[in-house]
């Protein structure tokens, strides 16, 4: 078997407006129908991999921030492929005409997710191109 292919993403988190509790960002998945995921993808030759996790997280989700700690690395089931991933604290959330979301046209509109202090998920509103679960 060849070499896995390099994946690095991150966990991007913000803190709710008027609260101390955080938000989780997640992007919907252009592959699987119904699948939310952390922004993530391919780790270029010439980057390390948290360089990687930063631009892809830029593009895909439109948020840049302070890159926090490493979350950890794993396999994926097929085992072609290594993920890294890292926390983000965001910082910046860009608006759908900003140049910088290179994937803003890729993304479908997403939902608001919170997730109760009983551990509950509830689908509370869409918000378009973007979705944090808390």
């Amino acid at each position: 078997m060849g070499k896995a292919r390099k994946v690095a993403g991150c966990v991007p988190v913000r803190i709710r407006n008027g609260t101390d509790e955080y938000e989780v960002l997640l992007v919907k998945s252009r592959w699987v129908e119904g699948v939310w995921l952390y922004p993530k993808g391919g780790v270029e030759e010439h980057e390390e991999a948290k360089m990687s996790a930063i631009r892809e997280t830029r593009e895909e989700a439109g948020v840049i921030g302070r890159l926090g700690p490493k979350l950890g690395s794993y396999k994926s089931s097929t085992g072609k492929e290594v993920h890294k991933m890292w926390i983000l604290f965001v910082e910046e959330e860009y608006d759908e005409t900003d140049k910088r979301w290179k994937e803003v046209n890729l993304v479908p509109t997403l939902y608001s997710i919170l997730l109760s202090e009983r551990g509950e998920v509830e689908l509370t509103a869409s918000v378009p191109l973007r979705c944090f679960l808390a």
